[in-house]
């Protein structure tokens, strides 16, 4: 697989983070939805709940490996809360 590296200042990471995590929700009001649970967003185009399920996974650990690449070149050595980034 090819691989990039990007150079990016720490609130442009932090907006993809935001954005990356707003995919997984969305994934997982879908996967709710093909379950039979009612949800009040709209679903992702899929029909399958396995296909939901890959979809979640894949942001799950995109979203963790990049916590993980911040964790290692913070100046302290951790992620900051979502409290320390602006979220609510």
């Amino acid at each position: 697989m090819t691989q990039y590296t990007l150079v990016l200042n720490s609130s442009d990471v932090f907006q993809l983070l935001d954005g990356l995590e707003e995919r997984l929700t969305s994934w997982q009001n879908t996967l709710l939805y093909l379950e039979g649970e009612e949800i009040v967003t709209i679903a992702e185009e899929c029909s399958r709940p396995d296909d939901a399920r890959a979809v979640i996974e894949h942001y799950e650990e995109l979203i963790k490996d990049i916590n993980n690449q911040i964790k290692d070149q913070a100046p302290d050595n951790r992620v900051r809360t979502p409290e320390e980034i602006g979220k609510k």
